[in-house]
């Protein structure tokens, strides 16, 4: 059945997620919503929760990784080892092989996941990221944790098949693992966009996608804005794979945003090379001192608030 602009494709409860470190004092663990109230795990005291509900809902998981946060207890593990250890608790509750019970028709488990061993292997940040994972996890668990190389795929699924999850401003909040979700392969020219309403993740229809199924279905990973130099760059650093979209191959598109409109004619734009902006094709005008300043003032103001929504997505991870 064909899916309108807007309509919902999918939706999943996280199979685990963790708040991030920020947030830990104002949103709930467990539905991560923000609201007063919150009340502290009576045992840990490092997870908060909103009502006796979502704690119980919480349980299933955190029974095992309360006694582990007591036992470091003031040291609180960052994010990206929180969200390990919620991986290993279920992987030692035999869950892995369980299919996604959010969604009947994208029959799919935690084994399904793609791990790009080979590529993060050869990826020096993040084994040293993975190192130091271990290294803490050992603190944590100690002799219990299951061997290195089921450690290490857990490691590599995750860091390849995480969620950001936002609130309604779209402040990031915390990361979770979504099953059917995942399956979802990645498009500069997306026809579905990722929402989250809480812990909740929504699929939701960019335009009519006749056949919704996951092989027909592409979102964005990346900012959308950012140019195809740019944009290859961080998929294959972060997700180790080159996009061949249509936007990918279309050049005319980047000399169009790396352009500004003539303010003489109106009519033509001045592209930007390595050595700054070429005349105007239609009047031949170039940009004068005042625009230029107002330029570089405007491209200053984008760079620092995308390095500030870099920050506070990967401040812990």
């Amino acid at each position: 059945m064909a899916t309108q602009l807007g309509d919902i494709i999918v939706s999943a409860k996280p199979y685990v997620h963790t708040l991030s470190q920020s947030n830990r004092t104002v949103n709930c663990s467990s539905c991560v919503k923000s609201c007063g109230g919150l009340k502290k795990c009576s045992k840990c005291g490092v997870l908060k929760y909103c009502s006796v509900s979502c704690q119980r809902e919480d349980w299933s998981v955190h029974k095992e990784e309360c006694s582990y946060l007591q036992h470091v207890s003031p040291n609180i593990p960052v994010d990206s080892v929180m969200l390990m250890l919620r991986l290993i608790i279920k992987h030692k509750q035999r869950d892995f092989g369980k299919p996604d019970k959010s969604n009947e028709t994208w029959k799919r488990s935690f084994l399904d996941f793609k791990t790009h061993k080979k590529e993060i292997e050869q990826d020096p940040e993040r084994m040293s990221q993975f190192s130091q994972i271990m290294f803490t996890l050992q603190k944590v668990v100690g002799n219990s944790l299951p061997p290195a190389t089921e450690i290490f795929d857990i490691f590599c699924k995750m860091a390849v098949n995480s969620f950001t999850i936002c609130d309604g401003e779209l402040n990031p909040v915390g990361v979770g693992i979504y099953i059917s979700p995942s399956l979802i392969d990645h498009s500069c020219v997306p026809n579905a966009v990722v929402t989250f309403c809480g812990k909740t993740l929504y699929l939701r229809a960019l335009e009519e996608i006749k056949d919704p199924t996951p092989e027909n279905i592409r979102i964005s990973y990346i900012d959308q804005l950012a140019l195809t130099s740019d944009r290859q760059d961080q998929l294959y650093k972060q997700y180790y794979f080159t996009c061949v979209c249509t936007r990918c191959s279309d050049g005319e598109k980047d000399k169009k945003m790396r352009s500004v409109k003539c303010q003489n004619c109106s009519l033509g734009n001045m592209e930007k090379d390595e050595n700054g902006f070429l005349p105007c094709k239609e009047c031949g005008c170039s940009v004068n001192s005042t625009d230029l300043s107002r330029i570089n003032k405007y491209e200053n103001y984008i760079c620092r608030f995308k390095v500030g929504e870099r920050l506070k997505i990967t401040e812990s991870f």
